[in-house]
C-alpha cells in the first residue's frame, strides 16, 4: 500500500518555522508601523530608530529571506536591498 503525503502538515511545518523565527525577532514586541509603510517615506528618525533595532536581532537572514517591497527589514530599506539584490 502506498502512503501519500498530506499537504496540510508542510503548511503546518512552514507556518511553524515563519511563526517561530518572527517570534525570536527584536521588533517581534514593536508597534510594525516603524518597521512597514506602504510606499510613503518614513521620517529619518523611525528609519534610525528600527534600524537600531534591527541591529540587536538574531533573525536578520530569515528576516531578509522574508522582506517584501517596503519597509525596514532585516535593518535595510527596499532600496538599499534592491541595491545589494537581497529581494
Amino acid at each position: 500500500m502506498t502512503t501519500r503525503l498530506s499537504i496540510a502538515p508542510l503548511t503546518e511545518i512552514f507556518s511553524d518555522y515563519f511563526l517561530s523565527w518572527r517570534s525570536r525577532a527584536a521588533c517581534e514586541p514593536e508597534d510594525a508601523r516603524l518597521f512597514y509603510y506602504d510606499g510613503h517615506a518614513l521620517p529619518l528618525a523611525d528609519i534610525a530608530e528600527a534600524k537600531q533595532v534591527c541591529s540587536r536581532c538574531p533573525v536578520v537572514a530569515e528576516c531578509l529571506d522574508a522582506a517584501d517591497d517596503f519597509g525596514i527589514w532585516g535593518g535595510l530599506d527596499a532600496a538599499e536591498r534592491r541595491r545589494l539584490d537581497l529581494r
